[in-house]
């Protein structure tokens, strides 16, 4: 066990005490065909509930599903999907989407920057209805993606400003996320200078590409550790009031044609690396298959995969909100985090691709989890692959190494592999 000077080191310097309704980094999110209503989330929600999940994406709050014709709304769906969600303990967002048929000004499949105070009337509507129950708006889904093809960031920066202008009047207390596909922080900042600037309060992005590499083992965790940083930096000179904002995943997914083994271990590796470099919450694409291909925690029968055990076990092991200590690397050349859980100290480690298993030893005996299972192990090493583990009760000489690492954050981009 680590000692009580080590713990208490680490409990001044990374203080556990977290108000129970800061936003967390356990997330989930949903495609279309799961997400139209409280029936579509009975069919599965229940079971993100069930492994302590407890932030969720974002109901249907697209203006076509509010606002059926220019000034007819209808918010007994979204009232239902609310309840429902709320009932079932979860704190949600919103986003702010969509270009309805009625909308004649603007071409299907475009930002609506024709009729800028229609879009301003939705956006005031939907968040004065949803007042007190939904804080954090995004705006757009991952631009410049399901934007029109002649569109550019200026266009974006149009309807984020209109966006957030109208929001704040109808809700003060709200905040407002500007979004982008992938990592894409070129556009991020080319839609800030032409005109976004000042208005957002946290970012979005959804990092799949640079997850798709961590999964299939090619080395790319330093590029993936390196997706905050390379915002901050830009924000820190585009921006500077709005340089350390809340960053937030609010989708990344691993597809099961990889194997459902493959996804659970990227999962793993994405939450661990993505809690480490401080991303506010990382809402998981997606909860069940639907729409968008095999990529969810459950089948489309609501069968749970190996990526669903691991999520339970991570929540388990870490709690809700689980503080960084450090990186350390396992002989040298395997990369593990340390984190102080809710109970206990764990270290999430996996092995570089190699021909074979690289045997790792401990100081003393430690209970190992195996994500995937939740079997454990008592050992003192451990014959490390590409699978993710848990280390629990983190011998002291590694609690040590790892604290005085995160001084050093920005080598671990050059040391890893």
């Amino acid at each position: 066990m680590p000692s009580v000077k080590t713990l208490s080191i680490l409990l001044l310097v990374f203080p556990c005490a977290i108000a129970a309704d800061d936003l967390g980094p356990f997330g989930i999110g949903s495609c279309h065909t799961n997400n139209r209503s409280m029936q579509d989330n009975a069919r599965w929600v229940p079971q993100m509930k069930a492994i302590g999940l407890r932030y969720y994406r974002t109901p249907q709050t697209s203006w076509s599903a509010v606002e059926l014709s220019e000034g007819q709304w209808k918010w007994s769906t979204l009232d239902q999907q609310m309840s429902y969600l709320t009932e079932q303990g979860f704190d949600f967002g919103g986003i702010l989407i969509g270009n309805p048929a009625w909308n004649t000004r603007d071409a299907r499949g475009n930002l609506p920057i024709n009729n800028l105070p229609a879009w301003s009337a939705y956006v005031s509507a939907v968040i004065g209805h949803c007042k007190h129950k939904v804080k954090r708006w995004e705006v757009w889904n991952e631009p410049p993606n399901f934007t029109g093809k002649d569109q550019t960031p200026a266009d974006y920066a149009k309807i984020v400003v209109s966006a957030y202008r109208a929001a704040k009047a109808a809700d003060p207390d709200c905040l407002i996320g500007l979004a982008a596909k992938s990592a894409h922080v070129n556009y991020l900042e080319q839609v800030i200078k032409a005109g976004a600037k000042d208005h957002f309060d946290f970012i979005t992005l959804h990092p799949y590409e640079v997850l798709n590499g961590v999964a299939d083992n090619v080395g790319t965790e330093p590029l993936f550790m390196q997706i905050v940083p390379t915002v901050r930096k830009m924000l820190a000179a585009q921006n500077p009031v709005k340089a350390n904002v809340p960053i937030i995943f609010t989708e990344l997914g691993c597809d099961l044609n990889k194997g459902a083994d493959t996804q659970a271990h990227a999962l793993v590796k994405a939450y661990t690396m993505s809690i480490a470099q401080g991303v506010a919450c990382i809402q998981w694409f997606e909860g069940r298959d639907g729409d968008s291909g095999p990529l969810g925690l459950l089948d489309n029968q609501g069968t749970p995969r190996p990526a669903y055990t691991a999520l339970a076990q991570m929540i388990r092991h870490m709690g809700q909100h689980p503080d960084y200590v450090g990186w350390v690397l396992l002989n040298d050349k395997h990369p593990g985090f340390v984190f102080q859980g809710e109970k206990t100290t764990v270290l999430v480690a996996w092995g570089r691709k190699m021909p074979s298993a690289d045997e790792v030893s401990f100081d003393e005996t430690v209970p190992i989890i195996d994500p995937l299972t939740g079997d454990n192990v008592q050992s003192d090493h451990h014959s490390l692959t590409t699978a993710p583990i848990f280390v629990l009760d983190v011998p002291a000489n590694l609690l040590r190494q790892a604290l005085a690492n995160r001084k050093r954050a920005a080598s671990v981009g050059r040391r890893f592999f």
